[in-house]
């Protein structure tokens, strides 16, 4: 399950979103959780987006050469390097796990639940609260 929690900055949740993935390769999980949320950006039409991720690897492999990209993200990667070419203010960075505790507690949340798409409940949420779920219901 891939999850994107998107926050204004303040902090303050305006939009999330998970999706179900054909692979269980965490590192497959954190590109698409970063491509979720550069679509979203994208259609949302914002133009200024830090995009902060807890995995080195996904956040190097966007503000490197493609060449040097693990081949299992490669296409991921691919796509989120187009749409970063289209809104050339769009940055990338690595934020510690304990920074992204919402996306991931999200995505522990939509695939206990088997819910995906987007879930507009949680937005005006602060993005920083230490979301625990039980398999139930999220605050």
């Amino acid at each position: 399950m891939a999850a994107c929690v998107c926050c204004d900055f303040l902090g303050t949740v305006i939009h999330t979103e998970t999706k179900k993935l054909a692979t269980v390769d965490p590192l497959v999980g954190e590109a698409e959780a970063m491509l979720s949320g550069v679509q979203v950006a994208c259609l949302a039409v914002w133009s200024d987006v830090l995009f902060e991720g807890d995995s080195s690897v996904v956040v190097d492999a966007v503000g490197r050469d493609l060449a040097d990209c693990p081949w299992v993200i490669e296409t991921i990667i691919s796509k989120i390097k187009d749409l970063f070419v289209e809104s050339p203010r769009f940055r990338c960075s690595f934020s510690p796990r304990s920074a992204n505790v919402a996306a991931h507690s999200l995505a522990q949340w939509a695939a206990s639940s088997g819910r995906e798409g987007c879930f507009p409940e949680f937005c005006g949420l602060f993005q920083r609260l230490p979301w625990v779920f039980e398999g139930s219901a999220p605050p």
